[in-house]
């Protein structure tokens, strides 16, 4: 889920007009184990990293501009950044009370 809002809020900077299925917001987990976690966390770092290399080539000149949807381009990077903040806070707490049972 985090990785599909960051590489939607991407492809948007980029100015691909890109509305969210549900498979792409929720995508299904078909495997639970070792090596799926892993690749899983490899693809998020990829995703990830492909959106930090947007912004940092974004002109900011344009942060005003909406180039696809209706939030401007600042509005866009920084609903990225909360949303992440959101649920790593989300796992923190799911953390804290698995290593309390």
């Amino acid at each position: 889920h985090i990785g599909a809002w960051e590489d939607i809020v991407r492809r948007r900077l980029s100015g691909e007009a890109v509305n969210a299925t549900p498979e792409m917001d929720w995508p299904p987990v078909t495997a639970t184990d070792d090596d799926a976690w892993a690749g899983a966390q490899a693809e998020l770092e990829r995703i990830h990293r492909g959106l930090v290399d947007a912004i940092a080539a974004f002109d900011a000149s344009k942060l005003d501009h909406k180039p696809a949807g209706g939030s401007t381009a600042y509005v866009l990077m920084h609903g990225a950044i909360q949303h992440d903040l959101y649920h790593s806070g989300q796992i923190v707490i799911l953390r804290k009370g698995a290593k309390s049972k």
